[in-house]
């Protein structure tokens, strides 16, 4: 999964709950810079996202960039510091997508938690 679609997929995951808070703002901002996204490009994917809002994440094809994909949409919901019920309704869909057992599923979350 390319990094742009990745970015469009935590967008979809902040503004699940229908607003973006500012340390959530931080986060996509932090992920643009690390991933080489510049302003118009973090610009587009907004305006593409807000302009569908029962936007669905993308799910990737390899199970690695599925792992990855989990990583930072944990990372997402956990930004502003709220785990909003629409985040875990968004997530849990996603991770059911993806056929990851659920014990791999809590290791994942408890590990990327440890970091946050």
């Amino acid at each position: 999964m390319d990094r742009r679609e990745l970015l469009k997929n935590l967008v979809a995951m902040a503004a699940v709950d229908g607003s973006f808070a500012e340390r959530e703002v931080h986060f996509l901002c932090d992920r643009c810079v690390e991933w080489g996204i510049d302003d118009p490009g973090f610009a587009d994917v907004l305006t593409e996202v807000v302009a569908d809002p029962q936007k669905e994440v993308a799910i990737p094809e390899t199970k690695a960039a599925c792992v990855e994909l989990l990583q930072e949409l944990i990372r997402m919901m956990a930004a502003d510091g709220h785990l909003a019920d629409p985040e875990k309704k968004l997530f849990a869909s996603a991770a059911g997508q993806m056929n990851i057992a659920s014990d791999e599923l809590d290791e994942l979350i408890d590990d990327v938690l440890r970091d946050v």
